[in-house]
């Protein structure tokens, strides 16, 4: 456990796929200047198929060391997307939003957010852009949509908008949004997220994480608002033992359902 209270993994050796949220120690800190690699490469034959308000809490400073992008978009909607986008408002991160529905909209707005009118304006708008919806079939809603995710892309810079996915999914579906995401330039990362609403609102959720290592790191600022304990791993295994050894009774029961 370190300095601020939260729980790191542990690489068991150099030659682990398994990474942790903080920086990496000495021998392993070389491993951040690597060229980063994406989960899926871009396929060349084109794109796949297309298929309340908020209690005040108090103002939590960023780390003057941080280089993590402060334009963050945000597509999410329901209980656990609004708690996210809480934790980052209330972080001080400046956050574009896109929500269908109206009402909702305006409550994030009285908490500080920037509605925008698409998917796409988001992406535009946005350094990195974080989805927590329902359901795979809600993301490839707005990710094949018109004025959706990947025409936000089409009129970006080639590289320069990463794009985080916290809706837990099947392999395949992720495979394929990343597919199509780094098709038009943006770097993909999976980060499917495990517990409870009220593990959200504590900021104890388990992450587990695999694709675009840079945007991983980019991440870490945004993670440590809402989330407890964070892993990346580049071949999308998590060695039981690392997991298990670092998490409490909740999120323990939230792996044995993985």
């Amino acid at each position: 456990m370190d300095a601020d209270g939260r729980k790191r993994t542990k690489d068991e050796s150099n030659s682990s796929p398994v990474r942790k949220l903080s920086k990496m120690s000495d021998d392993h800190s070389e491993q951040n200047s690597m060229t980063n690699e994406t989960m899926e490469k871009e396929s060349s034959d084109g794109p796949p198929a297309t298929p309340e308000e908020y209690d005040t809490e108090p103002f939590l400073e960023l780390p003057e060391d941080s280089n993590v992008p402060k334009k963050i978009g945000f597509i999410g909607m329901g209980m656990m997307g609004q708690i996210i986008l809480k934790h980052l408002l209330n972080s001080g991160y400046d956050v574009s939003i896109w929500n269908p529905n109206a009402e909702n909209g305006f409550k994030l707005v009285d908490a500080g957010a920037q509605i925008c009118p698409s998917p796409s304006e988001v992406i535009r708008n946005s350094d990195i852009v974080f989805s927590c919806v329902p359901g795979p079939d809600v993301v490839k809603s707005f990710v094949y949509l018109d004025e959706g995710v990947l025409q936000g892309l089409k009129t970006c810079e080639y590289g320069s908008k990463g794009y985080v996915e916290l809706t837990f999914m099947d392999t395949t579906t992720s495979r394929e949004i990343a597919e199509a995401i780094n098709f038009y330039g943006g770097k993909y990362l999976k980060a499917n997220i495990y517990g409870s609403e009220r593990l959200a609102e504590e900021r104890s959720l388990l992450i587990l994480c695999s694709g675009n290592l840079e945007l991983f790191e980019d991440c870490e600022n945004c993670f440590t608002t809402f989330s407890e304990f964070v892993c990346y791993s580049s071949r999308n295994t998590f060695p039981p033992n690392i997991l298990m050894d670092n998490l409490n009774g909740e999120l323990r029961e939230a792996v044995l359902r993985i």
